[in-house]
């Protein structure tokens, strides 16, 4: 059976203590360590999300812009330079349906409504130049052109209007989502602190009364045998030492 002496329950005692404190402290540490880390990772996202939304609207505009001068002009680069601006604007649509599934109904909308419109200038682009009466039928042809590209345009601005909205809730939800995760935290913590420290208080109480105690029954069979009253035995529990010295006082 093992058998502590009274510096060994003293020090158990006191690494029970300090072990119960420093695992409340540590475990609430790598709460907030990881909370924390929640938190630069958010704001990453969040950065990354919020330039590909402004980057989406900006390139809305470019593409608009290039339709219309070719629409106008009827220059091949216009085009070359649509497609171009496009891709840049795809970028930023693949870096919004990487972040969240939600996005993917608009994000397929502007998709196609973008592809509509590359797919009518193309085919412009590409159609044979009618010498004879060609103004006529150019002018015609334009007027038609423009009338499209205006619904087409219209309906690309409000998706991508749509998707900076839909960035802006998203980032919402996900900073309320941090925040409501701290809180949990915070009270979970603060739950872990208070039991570890009543554990603390229990361990404590325990180890001064199996330690105190035998001290006071030391004390009073030492003052039993000052004043010569040695019919009563004297048995002292305890720690080994501490039960040892008993021995020999009743000895």
């Amino acid at each position: 059976m093992l058998r502590l002496s009274f510096r060994s329950t003293l020090l158990l005692s006191f690494l029970l203590v300090a072990g119960t404190l420093a695992a409340a402290a540590t475990t609430g540490w790598l709460g907030i360590e990881a909370i924390a880390r929640a938190i630069q990772d958010g704001n990453r996202k969040a950065l990354a999300l919020s330039a590909a939304a402004r980057q989406l609207g900006e390139r809305t505009v470019d593409l608009e812009r290039s339709a219309r001068q070719y629409l106008v002009l009827r220059e091949p680069a216009l085009v070359a330079r649509f497609g171009g601006t496009l891709d840049d604007a795809l970028a930023a649509i693949g870096v919004l349906e990487s972040a969240d599934s939600a996005f993917a109904v608009t994000t397929g909308d502007w998709r196609a409504s973008a592809q509509r419109i590359r797919a009518r200038l193309d085919a412009d682009s590409a159609a044979p130049t009618d010498s004879a009466g060609g103004q006529a039928d150019t002018r015609a042809s334009t007027t038609d052109d423009t009338d499209d590209a205006d619904t087409d345009f219209a309906q690309l601005t409000a998706l991508s209007a749509r998707l900076a909205t839909e960035v802006e809730h998203h980032l919402a939800r996900q900073n309320q989502a941090v925040m409501d995760a701290l809180d949990h935290e915070r009270s979970t913590v603060a739950a872990q602190i208070l039991g570890a420290l009543l554990l603390a208080g229990t361990l404590a109480a325990l180890s001064g009364w199996w330690l105190l105690r035998p001290l006071g029954r030391i004390e009073h069979a030492i003052s039993e045998l000052g004043e010569n009253r040695l019919a009563r035995p004297i048995h002292i529990t305890g720690p080994a030492d501490l039960r040892q010295l008993g021995e020999r006082l009743d000895w």
